[in-house]
Order: C-alpha cells, then sequence, then structure tokens
C-alpha cells in the first residue's frame, strides 16, 4: 500500500480513479484562492488567461468580453462555457506568449492573473514591444500544514501548491507527481524525484500516478524531469 498526498481536495469521481486497495489516499487544500473585486475601464484587443480562477475573476467583474487566449484545455473548455470566444490555446505560459510574440505583434491584450502568477508572459510579451496591461482578479493564500507521516507520491496541481507544502514539510523520498512544467520546475527545487503530467489536468496527474512507469512513457501520459 502506497501513501499518497493530494494538495488539493479530489471530486468522487476523481477519488475513484485511484485504486483504494493500492493507495492510501490523504487530501488537503494547500493553497487558498479568493477573488477581488475590481473596477477598471481598460480594454484591449484580446483578453489573455492562464487559469480558471483568473476566469472566474474576470467574470465576477461582469466586464466587456474579448477574444480569449489561454494556458490549459479546463480553461479553454470553462471559457467557453460561460460564452467566450478562444482563439488559442496553450500547454504552458511560455508556449502561450511565444505564440502572440510570433503571430500577434501589432495588437494589444489585458492579462488577468493572480497575486502570485508567474512572470514568464508578461515579460516575453513586454519585451517584444507588445502592449500589455495586467489586472489581478484573484489572490493565492498559502495554507501552511504539518503532516507527522511520510509519503510514497506527492500530487501537485500549482507552483504555490509546491510552496505551501514544502514550507512545513520535506518531500523525502517521495515522488512528486505535478499537473505541468512550471508546476514540475518548483518542486525540482526540493527533489530530483519529480514527474510532469503530459496535459495539464487533474485526471492526467492520476493517471501518471495510477498507471505503471513501463507503460507510461509508451502511452505517453508524462515526461519524468530529474
Amino acid at each position: 500500500m502506497r501513501n499518497v498526498l493530494s494538495t488539493k481536495i479530489l471530486t468522487k469521481d476523481q477519488r475513484r480513479a485511484i485504486p483504494s486497495d493500492q493507495y492510501q489516499l490523504v487530501e488537503y487544500d494547500a493553497i487558498h484562492v479568493e477573488l477581488i473585486d475590481i473596477n477598471t475601464n481598460q480594454t484591449a484587443d484580446y483578453h489573455i488567461f492562464t487559469s480558471k480562477n483568473a476566469v472566474r475573476g474576470f467574470l465576477k467583474a461582469n466586464l466587456q468580453s474579448r477574444p480569449c487566449f489561454c494556458v490549459g484545455s479546463k480553461t479553454k473548455q470553462f471559457l467557453e462555457e460561460n460564452g467566450q470566444k478562444v482563439v488559442k490555446s496553450a500547454k504552458n505560459a511560455q508556449e502561450l506568449a511565444r505564440f502572440i510574440e510570433k503571430n500577434h505583434k501589432n495588437t494589444s491584450f489585458l492579462f488577468f492573473r493572480g497575486n502570485r502568477s508567474r512572470k514568464e508572459l508578461p515579460t516575453i510579451l513586454t519585451t517584444a514591444g507588445i502592449a500589455l496591461a495586467e489586472i489581478e482578479v484573484y489572490k493565492t493564500e498559502l495554507i501552511h500544514k504539518k503532516f507527522e507521516q511520510q509519503f510514497d507520491s506527492l500530487l501537485f496541481f500549482s507552483p504555490s501548491g509546491v510552496e505551501s507544502f514544502c514550507s512545513m514539510n520535506s518531500m523525502g523520498i517521495a515522488t512528486a507527481y505535478c499537473i505541468g512544467t512550471t508546476t514540475a520546475e518548483k518542486a525540482l527545487v526540493y527533489t530530483k524525484n519529480v514527474c510532469v503530467a503530459k496535459h495539464p489536468t487533474i485526471e492526467d496527474v492520476i493517471k501518471l500516478l495510477t498507471i505503471p512507469d513501463q507503460l507510461g512513457t509508451d502511452r505517453g501520459y508524462y515526461t519524468k524531469l530529474n
């Protein structure tokens, strides 16, 4: 029986995908997200979102819609479910920024983000001379919790989740299973035992955990980073 810690409370369906006869699952929310009330008259040709939380903040503000660029299939799906037109989605912020740099140099963008958002995307775009304004629409708070037991596997869904867990705990010999490359890069600060899901979804992180190593590479579910 392997001890597994998820740094996010899973849904019933996600929990069922982790066989209870093979894994002892512990769950907690490593971060807390709070939407911010905003009032802005800023406009642009396009909007950029790198998370569903940013979309939630935008929708709460009831701002005028624009065609969107986003990171992740779940963010794209959430935007479309809420009536937003998605022009382009990418696996990570750097890939999206490079696409915009190459194809949309003469347009303007509003980037809806959180207080702990990484700087790759705005750095790439502003360095390229692309008009970009940033609006903070949510705040992420780290939830510090100490665990006495050791885990064989750790499931991470954001760089902030990694930082939150590691503020009170050591990864030890556990393998970190990460939702994307930016989360994996953060985990590599604390351990060399890191794997990253091919697609940035919670379901793919669970596949990463439950599919044997010898099958994972062949099926393309993950890349090992160590």
